[in-house]
């Protein structure tokens, strides 16, 4: 299976586009094939170099590795050739009306009651203009294909007009050049949103027009939407880029993505660990609601239940493994690690935050268990420090958590206390007493 990924560099990349891209990767690679990127950069007046750069930062961070890479504005000649050969054949004309007088049309038609098809007319060269140029559609042709998700597709082209392919500018537009390159790097399966729909049904004329024996097969992915909308673009958060500055790991996105409108649930694998992988798995439902809060959530996740190898990369080399395994149970972001590690080893560290009982400390001071404090000596302490009080033994925990990390929440005290140590832990609880 040849399958491949066309990224406009427009703007970020973003989970719908990722989508596409981490299914046509898995494809390929389950069925022994080829995943191919294609930068769509014809489009000079919109493109903008840095969006192509982080389009591979954004596959590379998520483990995604093209066998081959290319960009469209490297291949004119390629699509100036094909043109031509479709003017020769007649399946391609120039057209000369201003976007103004096409616009009259439109509405001269809708008037009407007819629908705004633009369809071949006589040929009127204007020596003025530049000429446009449309691909002429066989409208008494039903287009249809066996989807690779939703079963049988027809398409009934009466009603589309005939497409443009390229402006008077000179520039292409999305739908011909892609044709060309699907024929020539033998992309034999294209999976792309369902918005496509439509455009697929053109394509596979074109296809045919230019000569191609073997249409690809199609998959239409349901598209990812919020639940005020689509996702797009100009809508953010939900930008690889901006995940990933959130400190979301790759691991997630990727399972998340895998997830949705799939029958069977992704866990955090590898994408080497994909010995096989199949569309069947994802239905053709049209609603898939996508949830800033469950990613969140399936971090915290991620991070609860991986081991210390697997982290290990990316964690300070200081991060012992006994470190990892007390705390990553409190975690949400990668990041926290080392807030706490610096915590609870920082000798400079000042608390804003106060108990609420300096009694509560002095005791501690007094009770404090001899030598090294373990989990264990901390619940000796804390049994100690609940005969002389009225507190409650949460009340003593938290008192003592805020004299010792300056915050009430986090990792299990008793087991963040070896790491800041006997000596610290003296040193920190008298200062919340000669701060008094």
């Amino acid at each position: 299976m040849i399958t491949r990924f066309a990224p406009s560099p427009t703007g970020l990349l973003h989970l719908g586009n990722m989508r596409t891209a981490i299914i046509s990767f898995l494809c390929a690679r389950s069925s022994g094939g080829k995943f191919i990127l294609r930068i769509d950069d014809t489009d000079k007046t919109r493109v903008r170099e840095e969006y192509i750069e982080k389009i591979f930062i954004d596959l590379k961070w998520l483990g995604i590795e093209s066998d081959l890479c290319f960009r469209q504005s490297e291949r004119f000649s390629l699509y100036d050739e094909a043109m031509e050969q479709l003017i020769q054949t007649g399946r391609v004309y120039a057209c000369y009306e201003t976007p103004e007088e096409l616009e009259m049309e439109r509405r001269s038609l809708l008037s009407r009651g007819l629908p705004p098809v633009y369809r071949r007319r006589k040929e009127i060269k204007n020596s003025e203009r530049s000429p446009y140029y449309r691909f002429e559609l066989d409208s008494s042709d039903i287009i249809s294909w066996d989807d690779k998700l939703r079963g049988k597709i027809a398409i009934d082209l009466r009603s589309t007009s005939d497409p443009i392919i390229r402006r008077e500018n000179g520039i292409y537009t999305y739908m011909f050049p892609s044709v060309i390159d699907d024929i020539d790097y033998g992309i034999d399966t294209i999976i792309r949103g369902e918005d496509h729909i439509s455009n697929t049904a053109v394509q596979i004329q074109m296809l045919k027009a230019l000569g191609c024996n073997r249409i690809p097969d199609f998959a239409h992915m349901p598209l990812l939407k919020m639940q005020s909308g689509k996702i797009s673009k100009r809508v953010g958060g939900y930008e690889i880029e901006s995940l990933r500055n959130a400190h979301i790991e790759p691991e997630v996105i990727c399972a998340y993505l895998l997830n949705l409108g799939g029958r069977s649930s992704a866990d955090f694998k590898n994408f080497k660990e994909y010995k096989e992988f199949n569309l069947n798995h994802y239905s053709s439902s049209s609603s898939v609601i996508v949830s800033l809060e469950e990613i969140y959530n399936l971090n915290a996740k991620f991070l609860h239940s991986i081991a210390y190898e697997g982290i290990v990369s990316r964690l300070e080399k200081a991060i012992t493994r006994e470190f990892w395994e007390v705390i990553k149970k409190n975690l949400f972001f990668l990041s926290e690690v080392s807030t706490w590690w610096n915590i609870c080893t920082d000798p400079n560290l000042i608390f804003e935050k106060k108990p609420y009982s300096t009694d509560i400390i002095r005791d501690a001071i007094m009770l404090l268990p001899e030598g090294e404090i373990s989990p264990e000596t901390y619940k000796q302490w804390l049994a100690l420090l609940f005969e002389r009080h009225k507190y409650t033994k949460k009340e003593i925990n938290i008192n003592l958590r805020i004299a010792l990390t300056g915050k009430e929440s986090g990792p299990e005290i008793g087991g963040i206390l070896p790491f800041i140590g006997r000596e610290r832990i003296l040193l920190r609880l008298k200062t919340q007493i000669d701060d008094v």
